[in-house]
């Protein structure tokens, strides 16, 4: 008989990144990334909705696909964008170049229904 791990406390981390994990992330593959650059991307990975799989679960899980193409094409533009800009501006270009990826939002959209 098989037990559904999907919604036990002790499992809840095992279905994505947490903000920890996405923050070591940029850490690690771009460690020159200005501060207030890393805060904002942050702050926008939080479009990626975190998801709770249990009521005592204390860190949001994010879809570890969506983000690894999301800072994949980020890190990737961040080599060619006119680094003098603001630093709002960089932003702007660098989020807006990254298309959608089509590979995962079918599999999100069965989260949330």
């Amino acid at each position: 008989h098989a037990t559904k791990i999907s919604s036990l406390l002790e499992f809840a981390g095992l279905y994505g990144f947490t903000e920890k994990d996405i923050e070591r992330a940029i850490d690690m593959i771009q460690p020159t990334l200005p501060n207030e650059l890393k805060k904002m991307l942050l702050n926008y990975c939080e479009q990626f909705n975190g998801y709770l799989f249990h009521p005592d679960q204390k860190d949001r899980i994010f879809n570890p696909g969506r983000l690894t193409y999301f800072l994949n094409n980020v890190f990737k533009n961040w080599q060619t964008v006119d680094k003098t800009l603001p630093i709002d501006q960089v932003f702007e270009k660098l989020i807006t170049i990254v298309e959608d990826d089509v590979q995962t939002k079918p599999a999100e959209s069965t989260l949330i229904q």
